[in-house]
């Protein structure tokens, strides 16, 4: 990497703030045409060349956790969703091995591609009596309040937007 650029093992040079596909989610709500790509804002580029990328796009309205109880990160229902995990990782005890959003969004290629990454505990600035949980290692992961506004320094720039997809499903959105 240098100044910003890097090239990847598949000798694409990538920067910061790139728009690049990769999956596949039924995104404008016609099942009819096929999921389409998933468009990724490139945030960040390691030394190794890896990429941390998020959706440009909101792509399904998922609830953090399925019940309204105070939970950390590490036993949401959406971190089991994300990533297809099973009973024993979520407070409500669901399995998500048979329906969740890396085997709908992904051919076995592609998550062969994804890194599992560490996912730190970061304290809610905002929130001093949410509890902080523990590290965690997921291949999909949500950005914490402490990431985001680092890669979004503005509230306008945290906006996000909706699929016509996401909306249907419940997702409130003003940019439709």
């Amino acid at each position: 990497c240098k100044e910003g650029k890097c090239v990847s093992t598949d000798n694409i040079d990538y920067h910061i703030g790139d728009i690049i596909t990769f999956g596949h989610y039924e995104q404008d709500s016609d099942t009819s045409n096929g999921k389409e790509p998933i468009e990724w804002r490139v945030l960040d580029i390691d030394f190794n060349g890896h990429l941390l990328i998020v959706s440009d796009k909101v792509l399904f309205p998922q609830l953090y956790n399925f019940t309204p109880i105070s939970v950390t990160w590490e036993k949401s229902t959406i971190r089991s969703w994300l990533n297809g995990y099973d009973s024993s990782y979520n407070t409500l005890g669901t399995s998500f091995t048979s329906s969740n959003f890396i085997d709908t969004a992904f051919t076995p290629e592609e998550k062969a591609r994804i890194i599992a990454s560490n996912v730190p505990a970061h304290a809610n600035p905002h929130y001093s009596s949410t509890p902080v949980g523990n590290a965690t290692t997921d291949k999909i992961f949500l950005l914490s309040v402490v990431e985001a506004e680092s890669y979004f320094t503005t509230s306008e720039a945290r906006k996000a937007y909706g699929t016509l997809y996401a909306i249907k499903y419940g997702l409130y959105a003003e940019n439709y």
